[in-house]
């Protein structure tokens, strides 16, 4: 089973999240990137999946993942957020909110092939 990394500082959507995507992968979830990346290693997911904000937490979508990316320059990532990432040093898959549960596993599925 694919294990996915879920990074959302919102709680509630973070739980829907977990919830609804567990059912076809193995999923950790965390409201900060510190959290995230003090947990991450690049042999225990398939896949980052991360708002960019991440509301007020210190630690940032895109702080998140260059943490990320210094420990796993092959991973992949894929962005939910509402606002587009300004600028990223290389091409990451991105979603705008709102969205379906659907449209979002189109593209994990799309991702993890």
């Amino acid at each position: 089973m694919k294990r996915i990394l879920f990074v959302e500082g919102n709680e509630d959507l973070r739980e829907l999240y977990h919830s609804y995507f567990q059912q076809y992968y193995h999923v950790d979830s965390f409201a900060s990137g510190e959290e995230a990346l003090s947990n991450f290693s690049p042999e225990k997911y398939d896949l980052l999946v991360t708002d960019y904000t991440l509301g007020s937490q210190k630690m940032g979508g895109l702080e998140l993942i260059q943490g990320v990316k210094e420990r796993n320059d092959t991973g992949k990532i894929l962005i939910i957020s509402s606002v587009f990432p300004r600028i990223l040093e290389e091409p990451y898959e991105h979603l705008y909110k709102p969205l379906s549960f659907r449209e979002i596993q189109k593209t994990i599925e799309r991702l993890l092939a």
